[in-house]
């Protein structure tokens, strides 16, 4: 609740794999009891929701958090120097193809705080 502000609330939940798994598990429970397959199929067949947000699992989340963020209030930054920058044009000396790299660096910019919520200290038990 303390990053919901009127009718806004975070749409994605990241936690670790053994969050997720342990989620995964207290919901399966309550899926017998509803009657309705329709809702239970929706809410099982591609992610886990939880109050109109997508819980996914990451491996960058460190173990014991979680971390709510509302996608309205976070955007891409690309640093302009490496935006689409390509390595030179290689052709091999055994093949008819051109190889090269593309590259992009990007960042992501919170723009309030208010909005995203971070949980520590959470007990997979």
């Amino acid at each position: 609740m303390d990053a919901s502000q009127g009718n806004e609330q975070p749409d994605r939940i990241f936690t670790t794999a053994l969050g997720y798994t342990n989620f995964w598990a207290l919901l399966s429970q309550q899926q017998r009891q509803i009657e309705d397959t329709e809702v239970t199929r929706a809410g099982f067949k591609m992610h886990l929701m939880f109050n109109n947000a997508v819980v996914m699992w990451d491996g960058f989340v460190p173990a014991g958090e979680m971390q709510q963020i509302t996608s309205k209030y976070f955007r891409p930054v690309f640093f302009a120097k490496d935006y689409f920058t390509t390595d030179p044009f290689i052709q091999p000396t055994n093949q008819r193809v051109i190889v090269s790299r593309i590259y992009v660096t990007l960042n992501l910019q919170f723009l309030t705080l208010r909005q995203h919520a971070r949980r520590t200290g959470i007990t997979n038990a």
